[in-house]
């Protein structure tokens, strides 16, 4: 399914995406020596947080998946 580009951050290396239903998927760069794009789709409670805190919010998804991507392992779309 196609997802739309709804905001880049270079610096914290994610990216907001929404696909045709209107869910949002969050994609971070995670890894060390080998980089991988991790696609997870964001529970309502993340949408929420996210409403209410703005970019801010999305930070510190991002980093929390990118510190512990395995915890989200379950979530991850490929």
């Amino acid at each position: 399914m196609k997802r739309k580009q709804l905001l880049i951050d270079h610096g914290r290396m994610y990216l907001l995406s929404q696909d045709e239903a209107g869910q949002l998927f969050l994609e971070v760069m995670v890894g060390g020596l080998g980089m991988m794009n991790y696609v997870i789709p964001l529970t309502e409670e993340e949408v929420a947080k996210y409403r209410a805190n703005g970019k801010e919010e999305l930070d510190l998804i991002a980093l929390k998946v990118c510190k512990d991507w395995g915890d989200y392992r379950s979530r991850r779309v490929k």
